[in-house]
């Protein structure tokens, strides 16, 4: 509630430039995340004691939560001064792409198409922000290269340095993924109209030890509430996305706001 009064008073008070100060800021923060892990990790590999998780999480020891802030911040590139869109959008690919977040990519490809078909970013500028990514990929790796055979000289045997690919996900996040899904869909065909209430599903598994919740939230609001309430929710989107979208060739304005929210469905 606080971030939200915050960010409606800027905007409240300081209308459009407001927001875009806003929006500005929060994806300047997000992208220092990003530079700040990028280079505690790349201290961490050429063995320094930094303390740095990977896949990167951003400080928020999770690194679902941390694709979210990245593709929000992926969302307000567009407000972004064109000379700093090129940059922006590099540091952020690199960002998604060390957190390891299947669902962060997915939003974040969703966010790309909507802004490359409705031309608030162009293929060229895309294409330009992959290759700067893909060029500081390799100057870490060769810099960290150059690192271990200097710190390793005189010893017999040197380990070449591999390039760091984080997993999409967990063998174990896969099987409870999937089998959260399945008992929630059971759930929605036991109860089909008006669900089974909120916090059925934890119910059911009040005797295991760790408890899930269910991994998808379209399911899990067809599961606790059935299909009429989900469809009351959902009506009320569904519209606002279209509106948007035919919308579109009226600016960013209104691309953003279409992105926002297409680009929560895959999570």
């Amino acid at each position: 509630l606080c971030y939200a009064a915050a960010g409606a008073m800027i905007v409240l008070q300081g209308r459009r430039l407001g927001f875009v100060i806003l929006v500005r800021t929060f994806c300047v923060v997000a992208i220092s995340a990003v530079v700040v892990d990028i280079v505690f990790l790349e201290a961490r590999n050429i063995g320094f004691a930094v303390p740095v998780t990977f896949p990167m999480e951003g400080f928020l020891q999770n690194r679902n939560a941390f694709s979210f802030v990245l593709a929000m911040a992926l969302a307000c590139v567009i407000f972004l001064q064109p000379k700093y869109q090129v940059v922006a959008l590099s540091l952020l690919e690199l960002g998604l792409w060390f957190s390891g977040s299947r669902a962060g990519a997915i939003a974040a490809a969703v966010i790309i198409v909507i802004y490359v078909a409705t031309g608030q970013i162009s293929l060229w500028l895309l294409g330009k922000s992959v290759a700067c990514a893909s060029v500081v990929m390799v100057g870490a790796w060769l810099g960290r290269s150059l690192w271990m055979i200097v710190s390793s000289l005189g010893v017999a045997e040197l380990k070449a340095p591999q390039f760091i690919v984080p997993p999409l996900s967990y063998p174990n996040s896969n099987v409870e993924r999937f089998q959260s899904i399945w008992g929630g869909l059971q759930l929605f065909f036991d109860h089909p109209f008006f669900g089974a209430g909120l916090g059925a599903y934890l119910k059911q598994q009040s005797n295991i030890a760790t408890p899930v919740v269910i991994h998808s939230t379209p399911v899990w609001l067809l599961a606790e509430f059935g299909i009429l309430p989900t469809m009351a929710l959902a009506l009320p989107i569904v519209g606002f996305i279209i509106g948007r979208l035919r919308a579109w060739r009226a600016g960013n304005w209104a691309c953003f706001r279409a992105a926002c929210w297409l680009f929560r469905l895959p999570c």
